[in-house]
């Protein structure tokens, strides 16, 4: 790869993985499944999510009133060969299962967790696809 090629592709991943989580916190379930590749294994929560299926299958039993945002941040991306990726960053989430007042802000008062994440991005053409993701959780909120 050019330095070039290697920025591009560096980029896409990141981006990628951005888009992936807002789709979540906007539950945009089906923008997600377009950006795994058929066969991706999610490791969420001790449960394995395996492909598209996976993965509806566990945000159709997310309550409505589940408020969640998750900010990424410390992205290094590890090039393994021309057509596949590591990518591993820091993300903290927030979650409220509840109402938010009128204005639709759901109260918090730290993050739920931080964890360090490691995600496996494969090259499809044109498009970089989340092929494995999976976390470890550093900081958990204290009740």
């Amino acid at each position: 790869m050019t330095a070039d090629t290697m920025l591009a592709a560096e980029a896409a991943i990141i981006r990628t993985m951005n888009r992936y989580f807002i789709a979540l916190d906007n539950r945009e379930f089906e923008t997600m499944t377009g950006l795994i590749t058929p066969t991706c294994i999610w490791f969420r929560a001790g449960v394995e999510l395996k492909g598209p299926e996976g993965l509806l299958g566990m945000t159709a039993k997310r309550p409505a009133n589940r408020h969640s945002r998750h900010t990424l941040t410390n992205h290094v991306v590890d090039f393994i060969d021309p057509d596949t990726a590591k990518l591993t960053f820091y993300c903290i989430a927030w979650v409220h299962v509840g109402e938010t007042d009128e204005k639709g802000v759901s109260p918090s008062s730290v993050p739920n967790t931080l964890g360090e994440w490691t995600a496996r991005y494969v090259r499809r053409g044109d498009s970089w696809l989340l092929d494995d993701l999976r976390s470890v959780t550093a900081f958990r909120k204290v009740s």
